[in-house]
């Protein structure tokens, strides 16, 4: 909740300041505050639902690493993260539940990957081309979502586990900091919007489209490094270190 509090604050002066460029302006209020807490698809800062989606699942944590000692336990709670996941309402958005009921059987299938070591399947060329061959056909036919989910998140790690055998510092540079990169990655690309909106030419598009991915990337793990540097454990709290 720490990075959650800091980035939404942080955010609010933001817009407020530049609220004339914004898409989304803001209110300086302590209801709109309030508001961007307990419902955060108001927040200043969009990507913070995940955030909080996030902090709810965690507070699951203790009865998911109690399931995880006994088979029947594990097929019970995920049988009903599924049925969650299906049956849920859609439509509350205080405090994301609904969000939580449809990712809590992502979330504990990640704690089955792990416990059962299924990288060691996954890890295989023979993995890669049969999780493509249904992601491809999951997206052709008219399926429930969940099919195409399981389907995108087995090709995405199959092909993770391909490219480390080739390129085996791809990742490296950066796969302690992907939840900083998820919280400031975003100001680096709107700068670069802000910067193709005033520049006016389509001619730089895309060179600016993968400067911003590049940027979102490698700039939040530079900003991590430097603060990890400074060890406060108050600062290194708020951008989640």
């Amino acid at each position: 909740m720490a990075p959650f509090i800091f980035f939404t604050l942080a955010t609010f002066a933001l817009k407020y300041i530049f609220n004339p460029l914004m898409k989304r302006p803001v209110e300086l209020s302590f209801k709109q505050i309030i508001n961007s807490v307990l419902y955060p698809a108001s927040n200043p800062l969009g990507e913070m639902w995940f955030i909080i989606t996030l902090f709810i699942i965690f507070l699951f944590y203790p009865v998911f690493k109690w399931s995880l000692q006994w088979n029947k336990c594990i097929v019970s709670v995920w049988i009903t993260a599924l049925l969650l996941n299906l049956f849920f309402p859609k439509d509350i958005e205080i405090l994301c539940f609904s969000q939580v009921a449809y990712y809590l059987v992502y979330f504990y299938s990640g704690l089955l990957f792990l416990k059962f070591d299924a990288y060691k399947y996954a890890d295989t060329k023979c993995f890669f081309v049969v999780s493509l061959m249904f992601f491809i056909l999951f997206n052709i036919l008219v399926l429930p979502g969940i099919f195409l989910n399981f389907t995108g998140i087995a090709f995405s790690v199959a092909l993770c586990l391909l490219l480390s055998h080739y390129w085996i510092r791809l990742f490296s540079s950066f796969r302690d900091y992907t939840f900083q990169i998820f919280l400031m990655g975003l100001f680096f690309q709107m700068g670069i919007r802000f910067l193709y909106a005033k520049l006016d030419t389509e001619l730089l598009y895309w060179p600016l489209y993968v400067l911003s991915i590049l940027l979102a990337l490698y700039m939040p793990v530079l900003i991590s490094k430097l603060i990890q540097k400074i060890e406060s454990s108050f600062i290194c709290q708020c951008f989640g270190l």
